[in-house]
C-alpha cells in the first residue's frame, strides 16, 4: 500500500490527456492556434502532441482544434490533420512557462499530390423539369475548395479529380439554391446523390 502511494506521488496522470507530469519537473503551457492557408481560423482539425525526448516517459495530448495543455518541459512532435488539407508536422521545445504553436494547414492540391484522385460521380434526383438548368457545386466544409459540374438530362453529374474529404453539395439554378446535401468522400464513398425538394418549381 505504501509503495503504491509513493508511486502515485512520483507520477501524476489525469485521464483525458490534460496533464501528465513527473515530480520535480517544471510544467509549461502549450497553446495551439489552428489556421488555414489564408490565415483564417480552421475548424474540423485533429491535433496530436507527443513527447519525443529520449528516456522521457510517454506523454500524449489530443485536441479537436485549438486548445491549451499543461505539459512537462521537453521536446514534442506536433501533428495535425484536417479535411482537404496537407498533414502538419512540427517539432517544438517547451522550455518556458508558455509556448504558442501556430498549426498552419496548407491546402491539398491534387495536381501536385502523389495520390491520384478519381472522379466523383453522382445523380440529381427529381423530375426532368426540376433538373433543367441545374448545376452541382461541391464546396469543402473545412476549406476554400470548390468545384462545379453540369447536370445531364438523365440527372447525372461528374466532378473531376475530387480529393477525399467533407463537402457540401449544392444544386443551383442560376443564383437559386434548390437543394443541398452534405457528403463525405472516402475510398468507399464514390457516388453522391442530391434530392431536389418536391416543392421546388420552375
Amino acid at each position: 500500500m505504501l509503495l503504491n502511494l509513493m508511486t502515485a506521488a512520483i507520477v501524476t496522470m489525469l485521464v483525458g490527456g490534460d496533464l501528465i507530469a513527473q515530480q520535480n519537473q517544471p510544467l509549461g503551457t502549450i497553446e495551439i492556434m489552428v489556421m488555414d492557408t489564408y490565415g483564417k481560423s480552421l475548424k474540423g482539425s485533429q491535433i496530436s502532441i507527443v513527447r519525443v525526448d529520449e528516456m522521457a516517459p510517454a506523454t500524449r495530448f489530443t485536441l479537436s482544434g485549438p486548445g491549451v495543455v499543461r505539459a512537462p518541459y521537453g521536446e514534442y512532435l506536433t501533428t495535425g490533420t484536417a479535411s482537404l488539407h496537407q498533414d502538419f508536422h512540427r517539432k517544438v521545445t517547451l522550455k518556458e512557462d508558455h509556448l504558442l504553436v501556430f498549426v498552419a494547414f496548407a491546402f491539398r492540391d491534387p495536381g501536385t499530390s502523389s495520390v491520384v484522385y478519381t472522379d466523383l460521380h453522382g445523380e440529381v434526383v427529381g423530375s426532368k423539369n426540376l433538373r433543367q438548368g441545374v448545376v452541382v457545386r461541391a464546396v469543402g466544409v473545412w476549406s476554400a475548395f470548390s468545384k462545379e459540374a453540369s447536370v445531364s438530362e438523365n440527372g447525372g453529374f461528374v466532378l473531376r479529380e475530387m480529393p477525399y474529404g467533407e463537402y457540401l453539395l449544392l444544386a443551383l439554378r442560376g443564383s437559386e439554391l434548390v437543394a443541398s446535401e452534405r457528403f463525405t468522400r472516402t475510398v468507399r464513398e464514390e457516388r453522391a446523390t442530391i434530392h431536389l425538394r418536391p416543392e421546388t418549381r420552375e
